[in-house]
């Protein structure tokens, strides 16, 4: 059986007259005259999936276009109609209520959101230099509490803590099914190190037995941000507080980040908002 080829139909936005008959919406109208609607939905339940939109999102389908259509398909004979999105209640500051397109709104889940499961999933949040009494030496050298005088030895350190920190806490969770999430790890020991530490493969080689992450998020933030935002009572600040410096660090994450496929970037220096559903889709496409 032949297939036949798809008809693509659209409308062009310039308006070239001052008059109604010229503007976008009559050009819909006269779109959807062509779909032959009458023919696909008529005694039938039909449901137009759409996205509101969010906070101060605004690039969404305007409420008028969205009435034209369910107009038409009442025209068309359609038995039931709804428009779904996950949280209807988000459409409401935009205009996307039942009284202005003349529909049910409801949420994807159903109307009573019996078809979302909520499960809790298990997590455990830690860091590095963690709390531990190596950890506390670690962080003390970085906070200036303690003194030490080799890079090396300090990175001995943070491998000594990281290689308890894995055996304690880390593994333990995992066997139990725990997701673990963890501020720094050994790619951070290696972007760091290396710019006091010429032998990068020695970095590489005491780092060589710990397991790899699943997933690896790395903020980008440019350095004069960085310690604007931060100031400098953050530890990787107080080990390095010059731009040169934390300059080379992000070109050593850059480096690094071609050498493993499950480090994402983002650059953080874009709206909150954006950035947390960067890191959310990237989390949940691990853990789903």
């Amino acid at each position: 059986m032949k297939k036949e080829k798809s008809i693509v139909y659209f409308a062009d936005i310039c308006v070239d007259k001052i008059e109604k008959n010229s503007t976008l919406p009559a050009k819909f109208q006269r779109m959807l005259k062509q779909f032959k609607l009458e023919e696909r939905v008529k005694d039938k339940l039909v449901g137009i999936k759409m996205h509101f939109g969010g906070g101060l999102g605004y690039t969404t389908i305007h409420p008028l276009f969205v009435k034209i259509l369910v107009d038409a398909l009442k025209e068309a004979g359609a038995k039931k109609i709804k428009i779904m999105d996950n949280d209807p209640k988000s459409g409401v500051i935009r205009g996307y209520t039942t009284e202005i397109l003349g529909c049910d709104i409801v949420s994807t889940f159903g109307g009573t959101g019996k078809y979302l499961y909520k499960e809790k999933i298990s997590s455990l949040f830690t860091q590095e230099p963690t709390n531990n009494v190596i950890g506390g030496v670690a962080r003390g050298c970085l906070t200036g509490d303690l003194k030490i005088n080799s890079a090396i030895g300090l990175q001995l350190l943070f491998a000594a803590d990281r290689a308890n920190h894995l055996e304690k806490e880390i593994i333990p969770a995992l066997a139990q099914g725990t997701n673990v999430i963890t501020k720094r790890y050994f790619l951070s020991s290696v972007a760091y190190g290396s710019v006091e530490i010429n032998d990068s493969d020695w970095l590489w080689k005491i780092n060589d037995q710990f397991i790899l992450p699943d997933l690896t998020i790395v903020l980008k933030i440019s350095a004069r941000a960085r310690m604007e935002k931060m100031g400098h009572n953050n530890l990787e600040l107080n080990l390095f507080k010059d731009e040169e410096s934390i300059q080379k660090v992000w070109a050593n994450y850059e480096s690094i980040a071609k050498r493993y496929p499950n480090i994402i970037i983002i650059d953080a220096e874009k709206p909150e908002t954006e950035v947390f559903e960067e890191i959310k889709k990237a989390v949940l496409e691990i853990i789903k």
